[in-house]
């Protein structure tokens, strides 16, 4: 039996990319609502608390746990994060996402500028 990437047997069985790119896109939404003059700076903090929480002496599990000990840090950025994005005015959220969601669906990101932008231009090799 060979294996088969694109074989349906056992979808469960295949890395799921959509949890990934979730995660991705929550860290880009956050990076915008941080960059926003709109949302309050005391709501700002938010994302910076889980540092604090790494730095406490006191764990709540442990890093002598392996996967366990990182797991509890992992939430509480998690955490952090989705609590930044639920305090943050929502008209502004609503606003980003819709850029960020109308980005990846055209393939393109806002540093790459449009496709079809054309550059037109004469060059010279310089010795």
């Amino acid at each position: 039996m060979s294996f088969n990437p694109n074989s349906d047997s056992n979808p469960s069985a295949r890395p799921n990319m959509n949890i990934f790119m979730s995660v991705v896109n929550r860290l880009r939404l956050v990076w915008r609502l941080m960059r926003d003059g709109r949302v309050p700076i005391f709501l700002k903090v938010i994302p910076f608390a889980p540092i604090a929480y790494l730095l406490w002496p006191i764990d709540l599990l442990p890093d002598l746990f392996p996967f366990l000990g990182q797991l509890d840090d992992l939430g509480m950025f998690i955490a952090g994060m989705e609590a930044f994005i639920a305090l943050a005015p929502r008209e502004v959220v609503r606003e980003h996402q819709a850029e960020l969601e109308a980005g990846s669906a055209s393939g393109q990101s806002r540093s790459r500028g449009n496709p079809d932008d054309v550059l037109d231009a004469e060059w010279r090799r310089v010795k």
